[in-house]
């Protein structure tokens, strides 16, 4: 607008559109201050300094390291968590949506929005950012000792390549668990570990819808097992009769 006033072109807003933009950048602020509870120990506090930056120390903390991990679906996650926790019962709609507000709502993550909040709850973000970064590195090791190779630096070389990938998916939400429990998986498939593969679906069932796609792997996994385990086992038996037929007396 100021540009266009001063270069002598046509305003890209409308006088009607300047006031809806304004209301909409101010309406919701102030009803979400608004909607705060009153406190006794906001009168309490001292007064502001006026020559202060605006933004305060712990909140260039919350920008930098805060920010880039929090979305709107991380605060949604932690707001159905927070209803599972007080009300000890799965949600079974959406009361948190302005556009669907009331609609059918089928938690498939229940378990992992309880575990978010609860870590939320006692430590805030930054208990939720060491946990994004115990998943996601625990994720990449697992898939380094998984693979067989004596040749551990080109294992190494490829999991740097694809580390930029998990940098653009940096949000907390319930798909993490989902990574790390598939490489989980493979781990104990490729070390023939089969007795806790059970138990892991059990919590996965409730923890990301992530392990639809794990049954399917597990099953063409387990297929070809079967295949490379059926074929020495019939040249076992071809050798043992053979050598039975040499040991026979004529």
């Amino acid at each position: 607008v100021l540009l266009g006033t001063l270069l002598g072109h046509d305003l890209p807003l409308t006088v009607t559109q300047m006031l809806w933009v304004n209301l909409i950048m101010d309406t919701f602020a102030a009803g979400a201050l608004a909607s705060l509870p009153p406190e006794e120990r906001v009168m309490k506090l001292a007064p502001r300094d006026s020559s202060a930056f605006i933004i305060t120390p712990s909140m260039r903390i919350n920008i930098l390291f805060v920010g880039p991990i929090t979305g709107g679906d991380t605060l949604f996650h932690l707001r159905i968590g927070q209803d599972i926790f007080e009300t000890k019962q799965i949600p079974y709609a959406d009361y948190h949506s302005f556009t669907a507000y009331g609609a059918q709502y089928i938690s498939q993550s229940w378990l992992s929005q309880l575990i978010l909040f609860l870590i939320y709850k006692s430590t805030g973000f930054i208990g939720l950012q060491i946990l994004r970064c115990l998943l996601v590195s625990g994720t990449f090791l697992l898939l380094f000792f998984t693979f067989k190779t004596p040749k551990k630096y080109l294992v190494l070389l490829l999991l740097t390549l694809i580390i930029p990938l998990a940098v653009v998916h940096n949000e907390i939400r319930p798909y993490l668990f989902s990574w790390f429990l598939s490489a989980l998986l493979v781990f104990l498939l490729e070390k023939h570990i089969y007795k806790p593969i059970p138990i892991i679906f059990l919590f996965w069932v409730n923890l990301h819808a992530g392990f639809l796609l794990a049954l399917g792997a597990l099953f063409f996994y387990l297929l070809i097992e079967f295949k490379n385990t059926k074929k020495p086992y019939k040249t076992t038996t071809h050798s043992h009769q053979h050598t039975a037929n040499q040991q026979r007396p004529s």
